[in-house]
Order: C-alpha cells, then sequence, then structure tokens
C-alpha cells in the first residue's frame, strides 16, 4: 500500500468570513470535548491546526490594517 499523500486547502477569506470559520471551528472543538464524544487524535490536531492557523491570519490581517491606516493618516492633511 501506498501512505496516504498529505493534502492541503487554500482559502482566500474576507477577514470577517475568516473570523467566523475561526469561530465555528472553535464551536466544533468545543463540542466535541464537552460531549465527550470522540473525535481521532488526526482530526482534533487538523483541527487546532485550522484555529492556530485563522488566528495568525487574522492577527496579520489587523497588523496590515493598522499600518494602512497609518500611512492614510500621514498623507492625509489636517485640518484645523
Amino acid at each position: 500500500m501506498y501512505p496516504p499523500r498529505q493534502r492541503t486547502i487554500t482559502l482566500r477569506l474576507a477577514p470577517t468570513q475568516a473570523e467566523t470559520l475561526f469561530w465555528e471551528v472553535l464551536g466544533l472543538l468545543s463540542y466535541y470535548e464537552n460531549e465527550s464524544h470522540v473525535l481521532e487524535a488526526d482530526d482534533e490536531k487538523a483541527l487546532r491546526l485550522v484555529v492556530v492557523q485563522l488566528e495568525a491570519a487574522l492577527k496579520h490581517c489587523e497588523s496590515l490594517a493598522s499600518h494602512e491606516l497609518e500611512l492614510l493618516r500621514a498623507i492625509t492633511p489636517v485640518e484645523a
């Protein structure tokens, strides 16, 4: 038998969509933890990885937005 191949899916999401997905995956993990349902180790690991990646992507988006806002403020004349 051949070993299973690793596959990835790349999503391009708006920050609001990513945030919604983030909370949905956290809710799913919480459901499995609180209801004593069995979640296979690989599936749990994959879901936790999704949470970490979404959290990092959201922080990156916030950082970029903050930087762009500062640039806009720097080039916009201030009225008295």
